[in-house]
């Protein structure tokens, strides 16, 4: 990690171009944004407002859906769930799944295997 600490940075004034790559130094360097900008010679201010304009420029994307289809369903065609209401998991790997309405334990036990499979 000390070269990434120690590698030139774009020179002042930074851009929309050229921030980004300040930005992810300073993340891969694993140092305190008061460290980074010591060594680098540059006001921490920089990377507080870059930070900020760029996640506005990017905000973050909406969760992903996956389609999801249900085999082996036991349940006779008109019984009726065995639980209602909303459920809502959010999986290691960072999907948010959202169940509203009357669920099956065997959909639900499903939806959360297909997504614990997904990358």
């Amino acid at each position: 990690m000390q070269q990434d600490k120690l590698s030139p940075l774009p020179p002042l004034p930074w851009s929309r171009a050229t921030a980004p790559t300040v930005i992810d130094a300073l993340e891969r360097s694993g140092l305190s944004v008061n460290r980074f900008t010591a060594l680098h010679k540059v006001p921490p201010h920089r990377i507080f407002y870059w930070r900020k304009m760029l996640a506005l420029q990017n905000p973050p994307s909406a969760a992903r859906l996956l389609p999801i289809k249900l085999e082996n369903d036991d349940r006779d065609p008109g019984q009726a769930p065995q639980f209602e209401g909303t459920i809502e998991v959010q999986m290691a790997n960072g999907l948010i799944v959202c169940i509203r309405g009357a669920v099956h334990q065997s959909h639900l036990a499903c939806v959360l295997q297909a997504c614990g499979d997904f990358p």
